[in-house]
């Protein structure tokens, strides 16, 4: 009675077993299948960033309360910083900084949003720009300090309306 129970047994597995491979290779290559023509969808559409939206104070307050909670809710986002305006060009335009309004600059002490630009055509774009005057910026947040605050990554600068 053991030994047919366990012939039993022993058909059932092996009939599973040829069965799961045999689904398993009709699977994987519609899979591969799927995944080449997903990538090739995709290089014939590049994906556009999305960006959050952050208000520059809203930003720099809770970097000034807990910079490693804000570094971890921001480190490698995209985000779309407004209400902020240029302090600092650099003078080899390789980055400028980014602050609120003189108005509130005493709240957030050295803190700001310091983007380094990466091509050429921002560089010359930025050079259209003055300092303290309002802009909207578009980047990936690299890392937030406790003592100067963003770095990020610039994608575009465009002044505030």
């Amino acid at each position: 009675m053991k030994k047919t129970l366990l012939l039993v047994m022993a058909a059932l597995v092996a009939t599973f077993c040829v069965a799961g491979c045999g689904g398993s290779s009709s699977s994987s290559g519609s899979s591969s299948s799927g995944a080449k023509q997903s990538s090739t969808t995709q290089a014939q559409a590049p994906k556009q960033k999305e960006y959050a939206e952050a208000n520059i104070n809203q930003l720099l307050q809770e970097a000034k309360d807990n910079a490693a909670k804000a570094n971890k809710a921001y480190k490698g986002k995209n985000v779309k910083i407004v209400g902020g305006e240029i302090k600092n060009i650099d003078s080899d335009v390789n980055y400028i900084s980014i602050d609120s309004s003189s108005a509130a600059l005493l709240q957030y002490g050295m803190l700001n949003v310091r983007c380094d630009i990466k091509n050429e055509k921002l560089k010359d774009k930025v050079l259209d720009f003055k300092k303290e005057q309002p802009v909207i910026v578009y980047g990936t947040i690299k890392e937030v300090g406790d003592l100067i605050g963003y770095s990020m990554v610039l994608d575009n600068i465009e002044p505030a309306q």
